[in-house]
């Protein structure tokens, strides 16, 4: 599948489950073209983006639209997909309400289509507790990320002195949006 199907398909997906009106629908859902901003680079943490996909609305839902349209770059690693895979595609995983598993393999498509690809350099590892908060935190680190989004900003306190900015999806939504340009 190619890189500009992933993300129409993707967005497909999303955009109506966002929007809360058929007008926002028709033109164009959550999208941020009333503000003057330039995009913030972030990296979701693996269970960011299964609620994301788990929700009908919400702040992570938003982030990952944002992203699937390009209102956020996101930074991925090898390892950060293989995390996101890990948590939404194995069979015991919880199902995605209205999405099959080849609709959440598009997504995944689509988010990797439009990420900046990060390398990975070990020598980050270890700073925090978890291997996966490691990976997170590393995917921040080398994709030039300013901000990480997860449910749990203490489990990454160690990590804030590096520069990164650590807030749970409504605070990062509420700080993005907070955003006014430079003139």
């Amino acid at each position: 599948m190619g890189e500009v199907g992933s993300a129409e398909i993707a967005a497909i997906l999303l955009t109506p489950a966002l929007s809360s009106s058929k007008e926002e629908r028709e033109h164009g859902g959550s999208q941020r073209h009333d503000i003057c901003w330039r995009p913030m680079r972030v990296v979701l943490d693996p269970e960011v983006l299964v609620a994301a996909l788990q929700a009908k609305a919400g702040a992570s839902r938003v982030l990952l639209e944002w992203a699937l349209l390009g209102e956020i770059e996101i930074a991925l690693s090898v390892s950060l997909v293989l995390a996101y895979e890990d948590l939404l595609l194995r069979p015991a995983a919880p199902p995605v309400p209205g999405l099959s598993m080849a609709d959440v393999r598009a997504v995944l498509d689509a988010l990797c289509a439009v990420a900046v690809k990060t390398g990975i350099d070990f020598r980050w590892r270890p700073i925090l507790f978890g291997a996966t908060d490691d990976i997170v935190l590393e995917a921040a680190l080398n994709g030039g990320a300013g901000a990480i989004t997860t449910f749990r900003p203490a489990d990454f306190e160690h990590a804030r002195h590096l520069g990164v900015r650590i807030e749970d999806p409504p605070q990062l939504l509420d700080w993005l949006r907070s955003m006014e340009c430079d003139s």
